[in-house]
C-alpha cells in the first residue's frame, strides 16, 4: 500500500511499515505516560512527543529528516550530506529521551552509512512549529515587513548621504528596508567618480574569493539541481574551479527533464505529488546571508495551469515528453 508522507513539504512517498511493527524503547520520563495511551497500531512508524502537555504522532520520516547533526549536515558548509530519498521506507524509532526542552531519537533501519549510535536530538519549539505550521520550520526566515503603498502627497522617505551608507551599518540597514517596503531609496551628496556606484553596489553585495561550498569538499553531492533556494535561479551557470585543496570528488550529471518525463510514465502518482505539492528550500552559512524560497519541483507557465484548471487538472504523458507548459 503507498502513502504519501510530509516531511515539512517535502513530499517522499513510501511503502506503509507493518502495522505489527513493534513499538519504540522509551526511558522513564514524561513521553512513557503518552506511548501507554497509544496502541502498536498507531505508533508503528509513528513517534508519539509531547507537546505542551498533548501527545502528538509525528512520522518517523518527518524527525528523521529533521536531524541537524554533523552527520547529517556539514559542519563547515551547513549543508545537507545526505538525501532524504536515502532513508529507508520502514525506519522508525528505537528509542526515545524527552527533556524539558529537546527530543533525542535513536533509530531502527537508518539510512546507509548511519551506525545505532546516530542520534536526533530535535528541540521541543522546533516540533511545536512544525505542529503550528503544518511545514518544516525555517529557524532562519524572519518575517518580511508589508510593503507599503505611496503616492504624490504621501510623505517622502527620507535621503541617505553616501557618506552614511557607506561606513554605517545602521544606514546600510535602514536603506534596505527602505527598499524592501517602498521600493526607492535616495542616496545623496555622492562623489564625482565613476567608482561611486560600484561602492554602493558592493555595499549591497560582497564577492568570496573563496567560496564555502559543498561543491568544493570531497563530500558527495549526488545528483541535484543549483540554487533552487532563489526565488529566480539564474538560466545560465558559469562554474570555474582553478584549484582545489581537496582531493577527488568527480562531475557527474544528468537530465533531468528526462527524468521527469520517465518518472511521470513510471509513477504517475509520484510526478503528481512533486507536480502539484510546494518544497521548502534554503541555503544559510554562519555569518552569512540566508536564501529562502518554497515552490514545486515541476512547474508550468501560468497559460498551461489555467487551460489544466479548465480540464480535468491531469498532467499527461503527451504533455510531459513534448515539453507543454514546463518552464524554461
Amino acid at each position: 500500500m503507498l502513502e504519501v508522507a510530509w516531511i515539512g513539504q517535502l513530499i517522499i512517498k513510501y511503502l506503509q511499515a507493518s502495522r505489527l511493527a513493534a513499538q519504540p524503547t522509551v526511558r522513564p520520563g514524561s513521553i512513557r505516560a503518552v506511548h501507554s495511551q497509544l496502541s502498536p497500531a498507531t505508533t508503528s512508524n509513528k513517534v508519539a512527543i509531547p507537546i505542551d502537555g498533548k501527545p502528538v504522532e509525528f512520522s518517523s520520516l518527518v524527525l528523521r529528516d529533521l536531524c541537524q547533526c554533523t552527520a547529517c549536515v556539514h559542519e563547515s558548509t551547513n549543508q545537507r550530506l545526505y538525501s532524504t530519498a536515502e532513508v529507508p521506507p520502514n525506519i522508525k524509532a528505537d528509542e526515545v529521551q524527552i527533556t524539558n526542552q529537546e527530543a533525542r531519537i535513536t533509530w531502527q533501519h537508518d539510512a546507509p552509512g548511519f551506525d545505532l549510535f546516530h542520534d536526533t536530538i530535535l528541540p521541543l519549539n522546533t516540533l511545536r512549529r512544525v505542529v503550528d505550521m503544518g511545514a518544516r520550520p525555517n529557524p532562519h526566515q524572519a518575517p518580511l515587513e508589508s510593503r507599503t503603498l505611496w503616492g504624490a502627497k504621501d510623505p517622502q522617505p527620507p535621503d541617505t548621504t553616501f557618506a552614511d551608507y557607506l561606513r554605517d551599518d545602521k544606514a546600510l540597514y535602514n536603506v534596505m528596508r527602505q527598499l524592501q517596503q517602498h521600493g526607492l531609496v535616495f542616496i545623496t551628496e555622492i562623489t564625482h567618480v565613476e567608482e561611486a556606484l560600484e561602492k554602493i553596489a558592493k555595499r549591497m553585495v560582497r564577492t568570496v574569493p573563496s567560496a564555502i561550498n559543498t561543491a568544493y569538499t570531497s563530500s558527495d553531492l549526488g545528483f541535484h539541481t543549483d540554487l533552487l533556494y532563489f526565488s529566480n535561479p539564474p538560466h545560465i551557470q558559469l562554474l570555474h574551479c582553478i584549484q582545489s585543496s581537496s582531493a577527488g570528488g568527480a562531475s557527474v550529471f544528468a537530465d533531468a527533464f528526462k527524468s521527469a518525463v520517465e518518472l511521470s510514465a513510471q509513477d504517475r502518482e509520484a510526478f503528481d505529488v512533486l507536480f502539484k505539492l510546494s518544497v521548502n528550500y534554503h541555503y544559510h552559512h554562519p555569518e552569512d546571508n540566508v536564501y529562502f524560497t518554497t515552490k514545486k519541483v515541476f512547474e508550468f507557465n501560468e497559460e498551461y495551469l489555467r487551460k489544466l484548471k479548465e480540464s480535468d487538472g491531469a498532467v499527461t504523458k503527451e504533455d510531459v515528453v513534448e515539453g507543454r507548459g514546463w518552464r524554461r
